[in-house]
């Protein structure tokens, strides 16, 4: 099964690159991704503070899993959850360093069920 996740990539204080992938990944059940959050984009406020944003296109969503990995051969971890409905999160308090690249994804989540 293919599965759609969208991801976005920042590096503090450079450039914010944004990007789909689709692949294979184990650890999430791909049921519907018309329901999955898009548009993700990610901000850098400043050296150590970066704000996500998405489009939340589930009517039921329990909340979101916010999702992030430092560099790209680092294993991506769940750092937050949000309630149903929010579109944004800061990732502030979370260990940034400056001139580190970090990759996130946003999933929803409806009981076990995750976009």
């Amino acid at each position: 099964m293919k599965l759609y996740t969208i991801y976005s990539t920042v590096t503090i204080a450079t450039i914010i690159l944004v990007t789909i992938s689709c692949g294979n990944d184990s650890t999430l059940t791909q049921t519907n991704t018309s329901d999955a959050p898009t548009n993700l984009t990610a901000t850098a406020i400043s050296r150590n503070e970066i704000k996500l944003t998405w489009k939340d296109n589930s009517s039921d969503e329990d909340g979101f899993n916010i999702e992030r990995k430092e560099g790209p051969w680092g294993v991506f971890q769940i750092i937050a959850r949000t309630e149903a409905n929010v579109t944004t999160y800061d990732d502030k308090r979370s260990g940034l360093s400056p001139d580190t690249t970090y990759y996130y994804r946003v999933a929803y989540y409806r009981g076990s069920e995750l976009s």
